[in-house]
């Protein structure tokens, strides 16, 4: 799902029109493009790039110009895909090819804290028998806690358990060459 903030950008719109808080105004019809301008605009001049904040330009835009495409509705949970399922079996496996390898303390921290801020930080719904199979892997973990473990719940982009995924080595994440859209801020990109 394309939303950020209230704004849905896979809703079509035609001249949007977006205003930058120190006035600067930003044209065109295609969300994505307008955020990469707005993203090079504040490298270069200064301005919000901390996370998070392309829902904050889509909620400024929904202020700013009422489109069909903004709600206040909550993005949809996250349902598990077939897909998904082997994905995380083949995970899985690289981790066990790993020797169950797990980073330390202080990179599960700061990984946590991370996607705790992050809003592809969503309710994962799906299989019962995966849930069980993700005991498992939290079982392997064993008692390992983040200082974030209470605000983490699964990624949007993965359908991963973070809880899971903060301690797992960085290569784990990236299965079959799965190419994945991870957020900027993402410590996976």
């Amino acid at each position: 799902m394309s939303k950020f903030g209230s704004f849905n950008a896979s809703i079509s719109h035609k001249n949007l029109i977006y205003i930058d808080e120190d006035g600067v105004e930003f044209h065109g019809d295609k969300f994505t493009h307008m955020l990469k301008r707005i993203h090079d605009y504040r490298l270069d001049n200064g301005g919000d790039l901390a996370l998070g904040w392309q829902d904050r330009v889509g909620d400024r835009l929904c202020a700013q110009m009422k489109l069909p495409a903004c709600t206040k509705f909550k993005s949809p949970p996250r349902k598990l895909s077939v897909s998904d399922i082997g994905t995380f079996f083949s995970a899985v496996n690289k981790w066990r090819r790993s020797g169950y390898a797990v980073v330390d303390q202080e990179e599960a921290d700061r990984r946590a804290a991370i996607c705790a801020q992050c809003p592809k930080n969503v309710k994962i719904e799906g299989c019962t028998g995966c849930f069980r199979l993700l005991q498992k892997v939290k079982d392997a973990i064993g008692e390992s806690k983040t200082s974030s473990d209470h605000l983490l719940k699964g990624c949007e982009v993965c359908a991963c358990s973070l809880q899971a995924k903060v301690w797992l080595p960085k290569e784990v994440g990236h299965v079959n060459g799965k190419e994945q859209e991870w957020p900027d801020h993402c410590w996976l990109k």
